[in-house]
């Protein structure tokens, strides 16, 4: 490739970036030219015809990354309506990486939910959408209820909580977005739940994700960004969580991230020992008055597990037993034709058709007619999963 061609490419490149947006190609001979200098791996090709340089891709985060994405197809024409996860970070709230994969997009035409490696379409409100930085999404409230359904309880409470802190709304708010669904909408019982613990007090997603393991692992639910006095000069100091026990004991609880030792916003123009030194003096005061202090960081909170014995090592007071918030309570009514039953020493659940349980290879098959047991038998249900014998 010659200097003015490279030159040519670098001017496509640099506008694109310069708008937020990937590059794309406007004949075929600048594709040919753009498709060579991914071939030498200088671009990646986020999406089918766009394209990035390398280097500068790499730096942006998740978030960032998929606006520059979204931009690059909303200037493609209308059929381009984000929605759900994708449409939250165009409205900058706080969705964890974990849940962003595919592009979230709204399904035209009465043509249902389907799915490609690079997008998700979803049937869901919003018509044409609004454009918002440049992306065309849905509104924000049908955003906000799509996430709040479709997400599992940690990531959802984090979008909840960053919409609450966003828009200075009451938790009502979030209340009044699903009063008028049944409880037969796919994903309505958990985002009520997530509705009644919304808390914009919580500063980011990482405080929303951690306070979710709390809540799933049966702990009282902490106060939040407390504000607690220096006895020595009288300076304030904000903790993240903090628990009051029965006997008057107090347990702070601290999340800790790269971003209080990096971000130039965070540090105030000190270095990271600096910030470092600055803790540490923070910490030894906030214990004068005889509170614990129990730090654990994001990738702790994300193994439930570690985290209720780390809480649990501390005393953190329990208010329940471990529960799955959001899911189905036990009932003695069938779901979804399934039914448990017992018979020959096992515990299985049975549908019309197939049963969960299969034997080995050359043993007797148990249907329900096998069983000694017809169609219209359905003992009572004890749960969602599958038991052994």
């Amino acid at each position: 490739m010659g200097a003015e061609t490279r030159e040519g490419c670098d001017r496509i490149i640099a506008s694109a970036e310069a708008r937020g947006r990937c590059a794309v190609p406007m004949t075929p001979q600048e594709g040919r030219r753009l498709r060579y200098l991914a071939g030498k791996d200088e671009l990646v090709r986020p999406y089918p015809g766009a394209f990035a340089r390398r280097g500068r891709w790499e730096g942006l985060s998740r978030h960032q990354q998929l606006r520059h994405v979204m931009r690059t197809l909303s200037d493609q024409g209308t059929k381009w309506v984000f929605c759900a996860m994708s449409a939250a970070v165009a409205y900058g709230l706080e969705v964890p990486n974990e849940v962003l994969g595919r592009l979230d997009a709204v399904a035209h035409d009465g043509s249902g939910a389907h799915g490609s490696r690079f997008v998700m379409r979803h049937v869901v409100g919003g018509g044409n959408g609004i454009i918002v930085d440049g992306m065309r999404v849905t509104p924000f409230d049908q955003t906000v209820h799509d996430c709040l359904r479709m997400l599992p309880f940690d990531a959802a409470l984090a979008v909840a909580d960053s919409a609450l802190r966003r828009t200075g709304r009451s938790r009502a708010w979030l209340c009044d977005l699903f009063a008028n669904d049944s409880h037969g909408v796919s994903g309505v019982r958990r985002a009520r739940c997530v509705c009644r613990f919304a808390d914009p007090r919580a500063e980011n997603g990482g405080e929303s994700m951690a306070r979710a393991a709390i809540i799933e692992e049966g702990f009282e639910l902490p106060d939040l960004q407390v504000e607690l006095h220096d006895p020595m000069d009288g300076a304030t100091y904000r903790v993240d969580f903090l628990w009051t026990c029965p006997d008057g004991r107090r347990i702070i609880g601290e999340l800790d991230g790269w971003e209080k030792y990096l971000d130039p916003a965070m540090t105030e123009g000190r270095g990271t020992l600096g910030v470092l030194v600055a803790e540490r003096q923070r910490e030894s005061r906030i214990t004068m008055s005889g509170a614990s202090v129990v730090r654990f960081s994001y990738r702790q909170v994300r193994d439930h597990g570690y985290l209720a014995r780390l809480l649990a090592a501390y005393g953190v007071p329990r208010a329940l037993e471990r529960t799955e918030v959001g899911r189905r309570p036990m009932s003695r009514a069938p779901r979804r034709g399934r039914w448990r039953i017992e018979a020959h020493g096992w515990t299985v659940f049975v549908t019309r058709r197939t049963m969960h349980r299969r034997p080995k290879r050359g043993g007797t098959s148990y249907g329900p007619h096998s069983l000694g047991l017809d169609d219209k038998t359905r003992p009572s249900m004890v749960g969602d999963f599958v038991i052994g014998a």
